[in-house]
């Protein structure tokens, strides 16, 4: 296996979303980008309208990747959790079935 994707439902439709691919693998991030976008169609397709992310605001390379695949910043949790015992903040990203 060379990752994952996934998501938890939370109710309403709306699901948790998970992402990860293993780092030794030889998976251009374009592979990456058509797997994810493909699983995250099945997602929707049974029925979710929603997919809820989540990083710590120094991901940058989550972030940008979760933009390529069409989601959407949605907010800054400031403080959120800590970190080698120091709090830092989250950004919450969300996919929805008509991602750009």
């Amino acid at each position: 296996m060379v990752g994952g994707v996934w998501c938890e439902a939370v109710g309403d439709g709306m699901g948790i979303g998970h992402l990860v691919f293993d780092p030794g693998h030889t998976l251009s991030t374009l592979e990456k980008v058509k797997a994810s976008r493909e699983t995250i169609a099945l997602m929707f397709k049974s029925g979710f309208r929603k997919i809820i992310w989540q990083c710590f605001s120094d991901n940058r390379p989550f972030q940008v990747f979760m933009k390529r695949l069409g989601a959407e910043t949605e907010g800054v949790f400031r403080k959120y959790a800590k970190r080698d015992g120091e709090y830092v903040d989250a950004v919450f990203m969300a996919s929805f079935p008509e991602a750009k």
